[in-house]
């Protein structure tokens, strides 16, 4: 998983015209630390992770006939697999978003 960052204004070396691409790593690397910018990619990456897992679970499901497309049994699925999301990544968000204060 590769996640670019583009920002407008900042981190450039060059004039207004270089300003809107997309940063070299150092700036990259200096975006990441600030807080928002890691709020909302911690929040992205758990929201992928939810995604995934729960689509290959109901993938599983699906295909042994557990249950049929858009039954409660699938919006069961995707609930629970985005409650146990929700509570790992509150437990484990102190690791990832500590500030260096």
């Amino acid at each position: 998983l590769v996640s670019w960052v583009l920002v407008s204004g900042g981190c450039s070396t060059e004039g207004p015209a270089e300003a809107d691409r997309v940063m070299p790593t150092g700036c990259l690397l200096s975006a990441a630390m600030n807080p928002s910018v890691k709020g909302v990619l911690y929040v992205s990456v758990w929201v992928m992770l939810w995604g995934t897992a729960a689509s290959l679970a109901d993938f599983v499901l699906l295909e042994r006939g557990a249950y049929a497309t858009g039954t409660p049994g699938q919006a069961i699925t995707f609930a629970s697999y985005g409650i146990a999301a929700v509570v790992l990544a509150v437990k484990l968000s102190g690791r990832f978003l500590k500030t260096d204060e």
